[in-house]
C-alpha cells in the first residue's frame, strides 16, 4: 500500500470527522461521514475520540487495499467542500496534499 495514499485518505477522513464532531458540517458532510463510518465498520455513536481518530482510520485502512479504494470512492463522490477540503485533490496516484505545513526545523 502506498503510504502517501494512506496518509492522504486518513487526513481527509479525519478532517471530515472533525468537522462533523464540531458541528460545522453541512448535511451532505454529515451524510458522507455516516457512509464512511459504516464502510470502516463503526456504528452510529461508536466514533473514536477525536485525538484517536487518525490512528484508528489508518489502522482500519492499512493493509486493506479494497477498503481504501472504497473509502476513496466515497470521498470522491462528494464535491469538494469545507468539510473535506482535501478530497478534491486525492486521486490515490502518489499525490501529496497539504494545506499548511508548519515546522520549526526541517531536515532532509
Amino acid at each position: 500500500m502506498d503510504p502517501v495514499t494512506l496518509a492522504a485518505a486518513t487526513g481527509a477522513v479525519s478532517v471530515l470527522a472533525s468537522k462533523c464532531a464540531e458541528g460545522f458540517a453541512s448535511e451532505a458532510g454529515k451524510s458522507l461521514w455516516e457512509k464512511v463510518k459504516a464502510r470502516l465498520g463503526w456504528r452510529k455513536g461508536e466514533d473514536p475520540k477525536p485525538e484517536a481518530l487518525p490512528a484508528a482510520v489508518a489502522e482500519k485502512l492499512h493493509g486493506d487495499e479494497q477498503l481504501l479504494k472504497q473509502v476513496l470512492e466515497l470521498l470522491r463522490s462528494q464535491p469538494a467542500s469545507a468539510e473535506v477540503p482535501l478530497v478534491g485533490a486525492v486521486f490515490a496516484q502518489k499525490s501529496v496534499v497539504a494545506q499548511t505545513i508548519q515546522a520549526d526545523t526541517f531536515n532532509m
